[in-house]
């Protein structure tokens, strides 16, 4: 029964993930889902790596949590707080380089796309942590059931949505469906695993978070004006954007940066 709940879940989820696409070429046309196409699969490219990190440590997660539930409770509450440490200056990065990234993987011709990915690039945070909730909590607790109950009702809201966005916004608003989407998983899985959450010391750590993220928007508004080679202008903002925001935690002495090098 657990499996099945799981193969059922997994199938809600690629339903809210590839819905947009069939729903935009049935309520449009070939070329909207190619000015979609792209965004997603640059979208779907950095989420897949972040999530790599929260899979490396299920594992562990699993251990502490049928022997040491003080040391699930503490390691679980250091993989989200670094997710966010982790996630925010790389969203930052690809909603400012986004016109460049589109640029160079799809030529001119794709400006439309432009603030498709910058859509979606907002909705990375939200991904990242659903995730956590999902299979570093729900999951490892065997609360499976709640899993499929959040995964199908936002696969509907997702349909309904897309109903709705597509057929005003076209492409951008399949896209503004993705960020909604993925904003209502989270909160719903939340909710359930938020009583396994504890220690987060959020707000302060974010707020220096926010700061870095501005010191790369600072970065990238002076490159943006001094370079005009798209690629230069992504290998240079991503270096040194990354280095200003790391900077900028152990300047503000951010406790996430602690947090990373107790995980062994």
């Amino acid at each position: 029964r657990p499996m099945l709940m799981l193969f059922v879940s997994e199938l809600s989820t690629q339903i809210f993930l590839y819905a947009d696409i069939f729903m935009l070429g049935i309520m449009t046309n070939n070329y909207y889902v190619g000015y979609y196409a792209i965004p997603v699969k640059v979208y779907s490219f950095v989420k897949r790596i972040i999530n790599q990190m929260v899979i490396v440590f299920l594992p562990r997660l699993a251990y502490y949590n049928s022997r040491k539930s003080n040391e699930f409770i503490k390691l679980l509450s250091q993989i989200i707080n670094i997710s966010i440490f982790i996630v925010l200056p790389v969203m930052t990065l690809l909603f400012l380089l986004s016109d460049n990234i589109i640029y160079i993987l799809s030529g001119k011709g794709f400006e439309s796309s432009f603030l498709t990915l910058k859509i979606l690039s907002l909705s990375l945070l939200f991904a990242i942590l659903a995730n956590i909730f999902c299979n570093g909590v729900l999951i490892i607790k065997e609360e499976e059931k709640y899993v499929l109950k959040a995964n199908a009702i936002v696969a509907i809201i997702n349909v309904l949505l897309n109903m709705l966005m597509i057929n005003r916004w076209q492409h951008n608003g399949a896209a503004f469906t993705t960020l909604i989407s993925e904003m209502l998983i989270m909160i719903f899985l939340y909710l359930k695993a938020k009583k396994n959450i504890q220690n987060l010391y959020f707000i302060k750590n974010f707020i220096y978070e926010i700061i870095g993220c501005v010191g790369i928007v600072l970065l990238y508004l002076i490159i943006s004006k001094l370079i005009l080679n798209n690629i230069l202008e992504i290998i240079i903002v991503s270096i040194f954007g990354l280095l200003i925001y790391l900077g900028i935690q152990l300047l503000l002495r951010n406790e996430n940066i602690k947090s990373i090098k107790e995980l062994k």
